[in-house]
């Protein structure tokens, strides 16, 4: 049995074995291994791992190579059923994982996490020296006054904080030799412990991450073949190329100089060249060092239509990249899908995609539309329409080559103020013109529009034109025969009037029409009025009624048909 006052030196040691080289450049890409992150908890023999066990005393001691805590390393040393007990001198007892870097790659830098528990009897004395090294470099010394590189307490869940880990550098002339993680009790002068039921202390790594440099560039073992034409959103090419270290990786698709779209891995070679979501892999090499007519297709979404000089990128697993001859490609993609809500509800092919609306492939045109009382009539951009009759809208759609778009839908606009729009539509002939009757009723401005697509959301617009209907109003005059020193009286209708609105009732006199009198209408539209008849034996009266353009009233000035009236003695 040992004394409480026995000192149990203990080494928990991270080693580089020693052999001398010369050190990366430091301009080298660098990647990441996380060692032992496999489902069945073992390390594959592709990782180039080799485990360890040394026991020159007890052949019951095992190591806890399972990784059984995420995935992570878990090499232990320490009592208990699992393990036994162990009685040795110095490193007589060690687990470890071993390896060589890969050809074309060498260590850079370490990080584990390590976990140490002692039995209480001997803690004060036994975790006085618990050391750590890389090669000749110590990684961290754990005495009473030194601070610690390990932690006492409970093993469950893995103890992966920043205050479990040690991070170093390899040192340059180690960087390429075998590297060492273990778990070594080294107990010297006394054996740890001497028998069984003595007091133990239990030693683990409980996570190893390990940086390795990567100096070389990959290299196209043949240039890939780009397409001439660019039509999607993707360009597939085949890629043969070489890497020493890390492997070939990813390619990515060069535009004028600048990469685009996200890399694609070219050979995911079982899994293994497949990054982890915090950034590592799982095999010292993890990708292929060479492919031969490994299908890609590159991401070309973001690159826009027009003549290009496209180019190949290929890097391997630590960041190194060649890129391959570039080529003249033209890229003539169609425009993304336009969301529906986007698209006016007026368009006449909304909803069916990009299609085109007539006749040849014109994205925008010249549209012209004019207003005309018969089909010779002059276009005007502003007319009239009187009660019962029509206008003509006429124009004609041509493309920005000047050709005429025929079959085309086109969309009429009609615009009344304070009250809304209305919306129809007429198909141009063959030729590119149009013609739609426009029947009288109130006034409101109309426009022509023609949307190229079914997914447009601009339409080519014809200028504005301003349609007066024509106010619509009656006038009866009473009596038939009016006498001379008695009332004539006067009714009618003024049709869409609002109640106040003034009507003029007007008298032709010398060729002129002259204010007779100005009743105002009822809420009906009706209005009444007399006026008497003094010194008018023998003469003729024509009288009209007639409604000017006032708030409220949706239609221009109109007039009754003239009524005319001898006055008799």
């Amino acid at each position: 049995m040992l004394s409480p006052r026995a000192r149990l030196p203990l080494a928990l040691a991270l080693a580089v074995l020693i052999g001398a080289s010369l050190a990366p450049p430091a301009s080298a890409g660098e990647y990441d291994v996380n060692v032992c992150r496999h489902a069945d908890g073992t390390p594959a023999p592709t990782d180039g791992w080799q485990l360890i066990v040394e026991d020159d005393f007890n052949a019951n001691d095992t190591a806890q190579n399972s990784c059984p805590i995420g995935g992570q390393v878990d090499l232990a040393l320490g009592a208990g059923t699992a393990h036994g007990r162990f009685a040795v001198v110095y490193s007589g007892a060690r687990v470890a994982f071993v390896a060589s870097p890969p050809v074309g790659a060498a260590w850079s830098r370490v990080q584990a996490w390590w976990a140490y528990r002692a039995n209480p009897v001997t803690s004060a004395d036994g975790s006085d020296l618990i050391a750590g090294s890389v090669g000749s470099q110590s990684l961290c010394s754990w005495g009473r006054s030194s601070g610690g590189c390990s932690a006492r307490g409970s093993f469950a869940g893995g103890p992966t904080s920043a205050a479990n880990m040690t991070a170093a550098s390899v040192p340059p002339a180690e960087a390429n030799q075998p590297l060492a993680v273990s778990a070594v009790c080294d107990s010297s002068p006394l054996a740890c412990p001497s028998a069984s039921g003595d007091p133990y202390a239990e030693l683990r790594a409980w996570r190893l991450n390990v940086t390795l440099s990567d100096p070389s560039a990959p290299a196209f073992a043949a240039q890939p073949a780009l397409p001439a034409t660019v039509t999607g959103a993707t360009v597939p090419t085949t890629v043969s190329a070489t890497d020493a270290g890390s492997g070939v990786h990813t390619a990515r698709l060069l535009v004028d100089g600048t990469p685009v779209g996200e890399p694609v891995v070219v050979d995911a070679a079982g899994g293994t060249c497949a990054r982890r979501a915090d950034g590592s892999f799982d095999a010292l090499a993890p990708c292929p060092t060479s492919v031969s007519g490994a299908p890609v297709a590159l991401d070309a979404s973001t690159v826009a239509n027009g003549r290009r000089q496209l180019a190949v990128r290929i890097a391997d697993a630590s960041g190194n990249v060649a890129d391959s001859q570039a080529a003249a490609v033209t890229v003539n993609k169609p425009p993304p899908p336009v969301p529906l809500a986007a698209i006016p509800k007026e368009s006449p092919l909304r909803g069916k995609g990009h299609v085109h609306n007539g006749s040849g492939s014109a994205q925008t045109g010249t549209l012209t539309a004019g207003l005309r009382a018969s089909s010779r009539g002059t276009l005007r951009t502003s007319a009239r329409i009187l009660p019962g009759r029509s206008l003509r809208l006429s124009g004609r759609l041509t493309g920005a080559d000047r050709k005429p778009v025929g079959r085309a839908v086109l969309v009429v606009r009609s615009t009344f103020p304070g009250r809304g729009a209305q919306v129809a539509r007429v198909t141009t002939r063959s030729n590119g013109t149009y013609t739609r009757t426009l029947r009288w009723g109130k006034s409101r401005r109309v426009s022509v529009r023609w949307y190229p697509f079914g997914d447009s959301i601009t339409p080519v617009s014809s200028r504005t034109l301003r349609v007066l209907g024509a106010g619509r109003i009656s006038l009866n005059v009473q009596p038939r025969f009016p006498r001379n020193n008695s009332a004539l009286r006067f009714s009618g209708t003024a049709f869409g009037a609002p109640a106040g609105a003034r009507v003029t009732i007007q008298v032709r006199t010398s060729g002129l029409w002259r204010t007779f009198l100005t009743p105002l209408v009822d809420r009906r539209g009706r209005f009444t009025g007399k006026r008497l008849l003094t010194r008018s034996a023998g003469v003729s009266y024509c009288l009209r009624a007639r409604i000017l353009s006032q708030p409220g009233f949706a239609y221009s000035a109109g007039f009754s048909r003239p009524t005319c009236r001898r006055v008799r003695g």
